[in-house]
């Protein structure tokens, strides 16, 4: 874990050099705009950091680098798991105009991925789900599997609230299919967590039973301590309603 610390705190340090060492401002900025849109995933605080420092470079004066700025601003936002509100709303549908007018299709699935997010956290759920479907039609082609696989997860979540638990099923194993195509098994652990809680939903025991302790030792493989305990809380439960005291009871112990 410190190793992992220690290279994060190396990266901020060397996007932080590239952007406050700009000469050719223009350029280099294109170059660490990049960078900010592949730290995402790893450290999305620091790119929400970094955008203010971009925009003094004098990137963002065009109406395709604002849309462009706006819409990273708003992912970074999205991983940090901060509730998106109106603010979020208003420049990501100024963004989808923009780039509907110019056919970026890979920019408006990940426009209408972020459009859904923000109706998810608005409480509009119909329209969450027809911001995901719309991401949905812009996938043909996608070269972006981690996005894809997300757009399925958010559809599936949605759908097990409403207690369409056949449908989440169906959207949740897209979700792994389309995350494994990353080559990072790791990467869809996740999905598998959701997954396994939705059979509960269902009240297929049996199920879970049976697959919870592979997907426990895996996310403990993982150093996920916070999602094997949710796995062996749904596994624990499905035991206890299937009469199988005694597995349920081994599985108490390791939670504890």
């Amino acid at each position: 874990m410190r190793g992992v610390l220690l290279l994060k705190v190396v990266f901020l340090c060397l996007l932080i050099v590239q952007v406050s060492c700009v000469n050719h401002p223009k350029d280099d900025a294109n170059a660490v705009m990049d960078s900010l849109r592949n730290a995402l995933d790893a450290s999305p605080e620091s790119v929400l950091h970094e955008i203010d420092s971009l925009k003094n470079t004098g990137y963002g004066h065009s109406e395709k680098e604002k849309h462009d700025l706006d819409i990273l601003y708003v992912s970074a936002r999205n991983k940090t798991y901060v509730e998106l509100n109106e603010e979020d709303l208003k420049k990501v549908e100024s963004a989808i105009l923009y780039y509907e007018n110019h056919k970026n299709k890979k920019r408006l699935l990940e426009c209408y991925y972020l459009l859904g997010s923000i109706y998810r956290d608005l409480g509009e759920s119909p329209m969450a789900l027809e911001s995901f479907h719309k991401a949905l039609d812009c996938s043909n082609g996608s070269d972006d599997p981690k996005l894809l696989s997300r757009v399925y997860g958010q559809i599936s979540d949605l759908m097990a609230k409403q207690g369409l638990y056949k449908s989440a099923v169906e959207m949740e194993n897209k979700a792994i299919e389309t995350g494994l195509e990353t080559g990072d098994s790791s990467y869809v652990l996740g999905y598998k967590g959701a997954l396994l809680r939705t059979y509960y939903l269902m009240g297929d025991y049996p199920h879970v039973s049976r697959e919870v302790i592979p997907l426990y030792d895996d996310f403990i493989k993982n150093m996920d301590t916070l999602n094997a305990g949710r796995c062996l809380s749904v596994g624990i439960m499905s035991n206890i309603r299937l009469g199988k005291w005694e597995d349920a009871s081994g599985m108490l112990a390791k939670y504890e």
